[in-house]
Order: structure tokens, then C-alpha cells, then sequence
């Protein structure tokens, strides 16, 4: 380091004191922090957010039937699907896969719309720890319609 600074002196360039030369070390550092976040935002997968981040918050601030309905939900439809896509990488289209295969296991409107206020929520959470930035593309897909109409049968009398 010393020796830089020699060289710097009797040449002119780069840093002309030790104040000067540890102030550029520490924008080198700052520079590689940001880099490094940028990288782990690009290659972070839903799963992982949300069993690291967004489940163990919702186990804190959320009742157990939600929360274990939720990593139910997670376990069973949205991560076969989306689970190890990064979260740049999740286009509607992905989540129209998700409501076909469970609409063709069966489940109810409600259920599929459970579903996607699900993955909304994660990516509501991960927009607001700025680990991901964008829109979250539920937006973009359309809610089943849910009936809740009773069925009666009339007898002969």
C-alpha cells in the first residue's frame, strides 16, 4: 500500500495519500456489495424466498390454519411449477400452469384463487424488502370465478 502511494507520488496518478487511497478502496468495496446483491437478486428462486424469508415471517404474524394452508398450497402447487424459477423469470404464464393443474386435480375456484393471493403476497413481501423489483405477474391473471350458489332439491311434496 505504501509503496502505491510512492509510485503515485513521483508519477501522479492514483491516489496521493493514504486518506485518498483508503476512501477509493472503500467505493471498490461498496461497488462489489452492490454487485453481489444485484447477482443474488437475479438468481433468487421463489422457493427459496419463500421458505428463508416470507414463511417464517407469516408463521409470526399470521394465524396457523393461514399460515399452514399457505405452505400447504406452496408445497403442493405453486413450487412443482414455479419453485426454482427466479423471480424475474415468473411470467403469467407459469401461473396459468398452476391453476390448470389444479383445476384438473379438482380443486374448488376458491382454492385456485387462494392460490394465487399466495404467490401475490410473496412477491407483495419481496418487493417490499427490495428483493425483487417489477410488478408481480398475478396482476396479469385472471381469478376464477367462485360459486357459491347452494344446490336444493325440491321433493315431491
Amino acid at each position: 500500500m505504501l509503496a502505491d502511494l510512492k509510485k503515485a507520488h513521483l508519477n501522479g496518478e492514483g491516489a496521493q495519500t493514504l486518506g485518498q487511497k483508503r476512501a477509493e478502496e472503500q467505493e471498490r468495496r461498496e461497488a462489489e456489495q452492490i454487485e453481489k446483491e444485484r447477482i443474488a437478486k437475479e438468481t433468487l428462486t421463489y422457493s427459496e424466498y419463500f421458505e428463508k424469508r416470507y414463511y417464517p415471517e407469516a408463521k409470526t404474524n399470521k394465524g396457523w390454519r393461514s399460515y399452514t394452508r399457505e405452505e400447504s398450497l406452496h408445497r403442493l402447487w405453486i413450487e412443482p411449477v414455479i419453485g426454482k424459477m427466479p423471480f424475474k423469470n415468473i411470467k403469467p404464464f407459469h401461473l396459468e400452469k398452476v391453476k390448470k393443474s389444479m383445476k384438473d386435480a379438482g380443486k374448488s375456484p376458491r382454492s385456485l384463487q387462494y392460490a394465487l393471493a399466495v404467490v401475490r403476497q410473496v412477491f407483495n413481501h419481496a418487493i417490499q424488502n427490495r428483493a425483487f423489483e417489477g410488478t408481480h405477474p398475478v396482476r396479469f391473471v385472471k381469478k376464477p370465478k367462485v360459486d357459491n350458489k347452494r344446490m336444493r332439491f325440491l321433493t315431491t311434496d
